[in-house]
């Protein structure tokens, strides 16, 4: 009987012993996917390259375009400016959305040199911090990012705010640097005729940002010299930044440039208007030539956010075709 009893007691032994080294492995199971779920964000899960952008362009949300002129002088009051409205233009960037950034060159062939893009792998959303205390939410930015973010998100909010930084601190280097003395060019409308080929056939949402005086300048078309000088067709000043104006000079040049006109209709436009000393700094003359660029981008959502005065420059053109 008492052997009994022992086998008995044995055996009920031995199924504890296996239940709980089965237990171990599935408890460790659970902890390590604990981990992963707490340090995994879903945006985290994508393949990106080092500007941030998923690997598979398809899952690239919206873009945005901020086109920098600094074809122009700029003074103490306004060398600064591109760079902080980059972190404007950045700041309405949903996530995976893309940013790519330009400015202006002096070649009509290639109007515009790349100065950086980032995507955005985030939401506002994910990193808005809701403290125990008193449950209020804190929305963060990348000087104060919360504590209580989780490390992967956290490591994803760094790396785009030191990407957004160094291509600021670019801009901010090119704005810095000596203007040249006499404005000889600003191929605004190749730019933009550039820009637009680069989007036929894209669905998504696209905003152009651009800062800029909006003064197209080169020997074909050249709002400057439309605007003043000594011929009767000058001296009516505004009245020859007409639309019709500029569509019989764009007939009559080479087709083999290429201008696309209207814009896709998916593209929205916000431009950081600086008013020209001489030019554009009287309402009537603002208006006309704001006009010219509404009637230029087709009359789509076109804002236009007056920033500083800039003050007058010399300019001169290659050819008086003009």
């Amino acid at each position: 009987m008492n052997s009994i009893v022992q086998a008995a007691g044995s055996s009920k032994g031995q199924r504890r012993v296996r239940r709980l080294a089965m237990a171990v492995p599935i408890s460790l199971l659970l902890a390590l996917g604990g981990v992963l779920a707490t340090h995994s964000e879903p945006a985290a899960q994508l393949a990106r390259d080092a500007a941030l952008c998923p690997l598979d362009a398809s899952m690239i949300g919206n873009r945005a375009i901020y086109l920098i002129d600094l074809r122009k002088p700029l003074d103490h009051r306004t060398r600064t400016l591109p760079g902080e409205l980059l972190l404007q233009a950045a700041g309405e960037l949903g996530v995976n959305d893309e940013l790519r950034v330009y400015a202006l060159t002096p070649f009509a062939e290639a109007p515009r040199m790349a100065l950086g893009r980032l995507c955005k792998p985030f939401a506002d959303a994910d990193l808005t911090a809701r403290t125990a205390k008193d449950r209020r939410r804190a929305e963060a930015d990348c000087s104060d990012l919360p504590a209580q973010l989780p490390a992967a998100l956290r490591a994803d909010a760094k790396r785009y705010c030191g990407l957004r930084a160094t291509l600021r601190e670019r801009i901010e280097e090119l704005a810095l640097r000596p203007a040249p003395s006499v404005v000889a060019d600003a191929h605004l409308i190749d730019a933009f005729a550039e820009i637009d080929r680069s989007l036929q056939g894209r669905q998504a949402q696209t905003t152009l940002y651009v800062f800029s005086d909006m003064m197209q300048h080169a020997d074909w078309y050249s709002h400057l010299a439309l605007g003043r000088g000594p011929s009767q067709e000058r001296a009516e000043g505004a009245l020859a930044w007409q639309f019709a104006n500029f569509r019989q000079r764009r007939e009559r040049r080479n087709a083999s440039i290429g201008l696309v006109s209207p814009p896709p209709a998916a593209l929205k436009v916000t431009i950081f208007y600086l008013p020209l000393e001489g030019f554009t700094d009287h309402n009537e003359s603002r208006r006309a030539h704001k006009q010219f660029w509404r009637d230029y981008f087709g009359n789509r959502q076109v804002v236009f956010m007056d920033q500083n005065t800039m003050p007058s420059y010399r300019w001169r053109l290659s050819t008086d075709a003009i």
